[in-house]
């Protein structure tokens, strides 16, 4: 089985955070996507969970905008002392820092993983009448009318 979207969390950990009384305060769970999306969606669903067992709240921030790039802007300039979590899919980690030379944040530097929280796998899918059956069908009729086929994308750089 192929998942090539997970959603994981990625926390910049201070060692004063690591003592025994984090956390002290709220904790943001920042967000580099829309509200309503899959990854906002399973990420609400661990904050209300991680709340109840911090003992802290955990409130959710979306900063979407060019694909997940503003919010990973964001959450590699902050402060790492364990207060902003991001939840983010495999495309902000991986292919937007290797797609754009400006992306603003190095996903080894600035981010360290905890956790691949679930996986989803991706269907291509047409109109039952679309010509195209298959794949190599679909990649000819594209090459054959380039501005003949209209598709739906969260933007260049995500999936």
């Amino acid at each position: 089985m192929l998942k090539v979207l997970y959603i994981a969390l990625a926390l910049a950990l201070a060692p004063a955070a690591q003592a025994a009384t984090y956390p002290e305060r709220s904790i943001k769970l920042l967000i580099p996507l829309a509200a309503a999306s899959a990854v906002d969606v399973v990420a609400r669903i661990v904050a209300d969970k991680m709340s109840a067992t911090l003992g802290q709240p955990l409130y959710v921030e979306n900063e979407p905008g060019a694909a997940g790039l503003i919010g990973m802007r964001t959450g590699a300039r902050a402060t790492p002392d364990g207060y902003t979590v991001l939840a983010v899919n495999d495309s902000v980690i991986t292919m937007l820092p290797n797609m754009r030379t400006d992306a603003g944040y190095d996903p080894f530097k600035d981010f360290i993983p905890v956790t691949q929280l679930v996986g989803i796998q991706w269907v291509l899918a047409v109109n039952a009448s679309f010509p195209a059956k298959t794949v190599g069908d679909l990649v000819a009729l594209a090459r054959e009318k380039p501005s003949g086929i209209n598709y739906a994308s969260g933007g260049y750089g995500s999936p």
